[in-house]
């Protein structure tokens, strides 16, 4: 058996099984697991299933007999058919009781994409987010803004609606590289990169141009590393 995934989220933490092989052992789970997708698809096909997680139909046909998803496939099935996790993982609590989690990309201090984060999907509500794909994550690298945004900090942004507000928070993506800034407007109109710890004071000269701007900072976590 391999070792559980753990997610840290500002909801909850929540374990699922990584890709569990167990046929014997969790012959009963796998059966309630099977008939809980079941009924969750209340109708729909496992043909629609698989279209909608990007999955082969022999894929999705093993999950509707209780076999375990990976970590991305099982929150994607949970988004698409608006169940909880836990109720669909375990059986835990009521079909659409809890939140399910959602699987936000993280951005790299390299500019790439790395392993995405999950949060749990009331709060990408609760932030009135339009459209899911648009939403990304950055760990903060330094103190350049602090204490606004700390140290390893979790930054949530969207890459919707990127009109520079001025005194706004905003991820720049910087010779390629993305960094947490406050936006200013400056009296001349133009653009500034603003951090908020004084040490940095001298970056608050910066010019900045508005194609710069890679997504607008939604929420930003203050847990500890």
């Amino acid at each position: 058996m391999t070792k559980p995934v753990v997610f840290g989220n500002p909801i909850f933490k929540f374990e699922i099984p990584n890709g569990m092989d167990v046929k014997q052992e969790q012959s009963q789970d796998e059966i309630e697991r099977g008939e809980r997708l079941k009924a969750a698809l209340n109708g729909r096909t496992v043909a629609w299933l698989a279209e909608k997680i990007h999955v082969a139909a022999s894929t999705a046909h093993g999950y509707t007999v209780g076999k375990m998803p990976m970590t991305d496939k099982a929150m994607r099935i949970c988004e698409v058919l608006d169940c909880d996790l836990r109720w669909y993982i375990h059986g835990d609590g009521d079909p659409a009781g809890g939140d399910s989690l959602v699987l936000v990309p993280q951005l790299n201090a390299d500019g790439t994409t790395g392993e995405g984060v999950s949060y749990a999907a009331s709060l990408l509500q609760a932030l009135d987010v339009r459209d899911r794909s648009t939403v990304g994550c950055l760990m903060q690298a330094g103190n350049a803004m602090a204490p606004t945004v700390p140290i390893h900090a979790e930054v949530l942004f969207t890459t919707e609606r990127l009109e520079a507000v001025d005194g706004s928070l905003y991820v720049l993506m910087i010779r390629g590289r993305p960094i947490c800034r406050r936006v200013r407007i400056r009296q001349d109109g133009l653009l500034g990169a603003v951090c908020d710890n004084p040490a940095f004071g001298a970056e608050a000269a910066e010019i900045l141009d508005e194609s710069l701007i890679h997504g607008r900072v939604l929420w930003i976590s203050s847990r500890p590393f």
